[in-house]
């Protein structure tokens, strides 16, 4: 049986979207849609949209870790 062979360029299409609901970002959501290189430590992907707080921040490059 052929093992099947996965590039280390794999990624996924990622599209996020959140809405927040309390404190100072109430009201406010932000669209995330991009390539998700998934075997790469350092990932960066593109806001596409946002309402509220994130209307003017599109030009801003944000970060955050996820622990798992």
């Amino acid at each position: 049986m052929a093992t099947p062979r996965i590039s280390p360029d794999f990624a996924l299409l990622m599209e996020m979207n959140f809405a927040f609901t309390e404190g100072k970002y109430n009201g406010s959501s932000i669209s995330i849609l991009g390539r998700n290189p998934v075997f790469n430590d350092v990932r960066a992907t593109p806001t596409v949209g946002g309402i509220g707080l994130f209307r003017s921040r599109l030009t801003q490059t944000n970060s955050f870790k996820v622990i798992t």
